[in-house]
């Protein structure tokens, strides 16, 4: 079971995310309407970093809860949010029935909470741990980051970053352009998007920056929020090699 990660900032609250991309494909399943959760207690289960790292009492608890309480009980592991002070795993089974039993015998030396209601939908796999199109594209940048890492990149070292957007008319293009200017971006480029039905249009953009997890984190949530609000659509970014 492949399962993935994600940095996610609620309401100023750092959280590591974790869900099985594969269940999307699945959800909902008639036969698991009920979603369970247990929430536990545990100090600094992961970094908030680009690439999280888990601590050693959080890959045992997650390994331990999912060979046992989803085999005896019949549950799918959708996923888990990873704060500093605990984590809350959420499970889908057709009952709550015995739920509480084996929780208690699993977690006798931990403090935790566990709870249950319906979920015929989904809803809190789809929207509360699956990744959004936000956080897919934030996902997106940091595989990025951990490439140019991993390949010898300087992330500290100043250089030309490139972004693209597309949009349905230039005007909108353009005006995106001023409200880019303001932010730092510099217009480079505009071309025909011959591969979208909706949006004809492409502009490229850059800004001179170092290469720094968060401060992409915030870009990208503005360029998001301006696209949305806007009718466009924002593609993602890249850059060269800096060593």
């Amino acid at each position: 079971m492949e399962i993935l990660s994600y940095y996610r900032r609620e309401n100023e609250v750092d959280t590591v995310v974790r869900f099985v991309p594969e269940l999307i494909d699945e959800a909902p399943q008639n036969k698991r309407q009920v979603m369970l959760w247990i929430w536990v207690d545990l100090a600094q289960p992961v970094t908030m970093e680009c690439k999280p790292k888990f601590s050693n009492d959080y890959i045992e608890l997650e390994d331990m809860l999912n060979k046992s309480i989803v085999s005896e009980l019949d549950l799918t592991y959708c996923g888990s949010i990873l704060q500093d002070d605990g984590v809350v795993f959420y499970y889908y089974g057709n009952s709550a029935r015995g739920f509480e039993q084996t929780s208690r015998l699993l977690l006798s030396n931990y403090s935790f909470n566990i709870g249950s209601s319906k979920d015929k939908q989904w809803n809190q796999y789809r929207y509360g741990v699956y990744p959004d199109a936000l956080n897919l594209q934030l996902m997106e940048d940091a595989e990025i980051i951990n490439s140019l890492e991993s390949s010898g990149d300087d992330l500290e070292c100043e250089r030309e970053v490139e972004y693209y957007f597309y949009g349905t008319t230039k005007e909108d293009l353009e005006k995106m352009c001023i409200w880019l200017s303001d932010q730092g971006f510099a217009h480079k480029d505009q071309f025909f998007n011959e591969h979208e039905k909706k949006y004809h249009f492409g502009m490229l953009c850059t800004r001179n920056q170092t290469i720094n997890f968060m401060e992409i984190y915030d870009i990208t949530r503005g360029l998001f929020e301006y696209c949305d609000d806007h009718g466009l659509k924002y593609i993602g970014w890249g850059t060269k090699l800096c060593d």
